[in-house]
């Protein structure tokens, strides 16, 4: 069966002599007829021999029919049948793997889910059941690789660098140094034969890009303009190396280097306790620290998102089968803005001079889930429930920015705008409650009913210690402590048919 696959199998048995017969098939693809979802199942061949745009599994999902590409091809760009891109769902072996913050896992760290670790994976473009919810687009459900009874294992380098690189188009002088490696392995296997089993897997990105620039900075005789008052903020600006059709402007040419490095490690672990308890434990976590210069500073993202899970298993019976999770997902991101400045200074015509800052957006949420499946006679009913507690940490420090809208404004330090954020960080906690139920029913053997219930509901977000401040016109201004941001809605039932 492929994730989330429901078939239906009519067995005839004969009794006949015994014979031995090698037969060789071409099938059609199989038409799931017992169930009116639209999508498609990755599977673990198509993940290894496909090509990918760097590596990325996501890219893949455009093969789901309803898939569009704005963009790249990633997760960050494909929407499906007309829904929005921040509508789209991934779990990670049941477990939630969608940013927390954002809807989508942050865009710059490449290994959030690394490609080697993944089993198979399903896109679910519209019309799933109701045991699927929690956005209103596309559902992607990610499951891990496991170990077997023998050993395997894989190991692998890839790697591009300007020296495989064509020459662009108008390139004048050398190529601009680039050197990308992206590398790893991972091996599976038993730790007791036929009862407990290991996957690990680890994968590494390397990358350093030189790239070349032309900022404006001012020139020496506009230096000699500028009021005594603005010494100090006028010096911060690079000395010009080639002089313009301007005389207040000079080009400040040079080169900046990109440094991406990345690492994400997976472990995973497999127990059978009997032919009807099983219990499995697997740990995702990615480094990715990206250094990105820009104006006259740079900015480090420090990117740590992990998902966790641990399953229990339990067979009753040849009709009844029970999971229960438990699972962390997390979304964590500081950037770090570095500059000559003490403020951030803008001024028309001239490039900005970069101030510090750091931007701090950390997510987590911590789950419950339990489902049973029942067949009962034509019914194959499945219900559950899950219980996630949501942490969100926001916070851009303290920070000024200096506004010039013109360079005789500045001559004269006559300021247009400023700009003073004191955002300290801001903790937000709610409660998410899910349930469904789902019932197929084989009413023919060419008729069969999905209909499914789901409930959900959300509390409103509280700040943690309390510092939230509501503002309303009935209010007349700020309304009293503890007043609620809304009403929260208690009638979000949304029934599958």
């Amino acid at each position: 069966l492929e994730i989330g696959q429901s078939r239906a199998l009519d067995v005839k048995m004969e009794v006949g002599q015994v014979t031995e017969v090698v037969e060789v098939q071409g099938t059609a693809p199989f038409l799931d007829r017992t169930s009116a979802s639209i999508g498609t199942v990755i599977q673990a061949s198509q993940l290894k021999d496909l090509p990918l745009a760097g590596r990325h599994w996501a890219g893949l999902m455009l093969l789901a029919p309803g898939a569009i590409n704005t963009g790249e091809g990633t997760h960050l760009s494909t929407r499906f049948v007309g829904r929005a891109r921040d509508d789209n769902n991934w779990t990670f072996d049941g477990i939630d793997a969608t940013g927390v913050k954002d809807p989508r896992q942050d865009s710059d760290a490449r290994l959030i889910i690394s490609s080697e670790s993944i089993a198979e994976f399903r896109v679910s473009s519209t019309l799933y059941s109701a045991e699927a919810g929690t956005a209103a687009g596309g559902v992607v459900q990610l499951i891990s690789k496991t170990g077997t009874n023998r050993y395997r294992g894989t190991a692998f380098d890839f790697v591009r660098n300007d020296r495989f690189d064509a020459r662009p188009f108008m390139t004048v002088g050398d190529m601009p140094p680039f050197t990308l490696n992206q590398f790893g392995g991972n091996i599976g296997g038993p730790i007791v034969a036929q009862r407990t089993f290991f996957f690990a897997n680890y994968e590494g990105i390397r990358q350093r890009q030189e790239r070349g620039f032309t900022r404006a900075v001012p020139s020496a005789a506009f230096r000699a303009l500028v009021t005594p008052a603005l010494a100090s903020i006028v010096a911060m600006y690079p000395q010009g190396t080639a002089r313009t059709s301007n005389p207040d402007i000079d080009d400040w040419v040079g080169t900046e280097r990109v440094t991406n490095d990345e690492d994400a490690v997976l472990l995973r672990l497999d127990h059978r306790f009997s032919d009807k308890t099983t219990l499995f434990a697997r740990y995702n976590f990615d480094k990715a620290d990206l250094v990105n210069p820009g104006d006259t500073g740079s900015t480090t993202n420090y990117i740590r998102p992990a998902n966790f899970t641990v399953q229990l298993q339990r067979i009753f019976g040849p009709s009844v089968v029970s999971e229960t999770k438990f699972g962390y997902n997390q979304s964590d991101r500081l950037s770090v803005r570095t500059g000559p400045a003490t403020e951030q200074v803008g001024v028309s015509g001239f490039v900005n001079l970069t101030g510090p800052q750091e931007i701090i957006e950390d997510g987590s949420t911590y789950s419950l889930l339990s489902d049973f499946a029942v067949v009962r006679g034509r019914h194959n009913i499945k219900f559950g429930g899950e219980l996630r507690r949501i942490l969100i940490d926001v916070g851009e420090g303290n920070t000024t920015s200096l506004t010039y809208s013109s360079r005789p404004n500045f001559a004269v330090n006559r300021l247009d705008n400023f700009n003073i954020v004191d955002f300290p960080v801001v903790q937000g906690q709610r409660w998410w409650t899910l349930g469904y139920i789902q019932d197929d029913v084989k009413w023919r053997s060419n008729l069969t009913f999905n209909a499914g219930l789901r409930y959900e509901f959300y509390t409103v977000p509280v700040e943690r210690d309390g510092r939230d401040k509501v503002w309303r016109i009935a209010c007349g201004g700020f309304c009293a402590p503890g007043t609620q941001w809304y009403g929260p809605d208690y009638n979000n039932f949304r029934p599958r048919v």
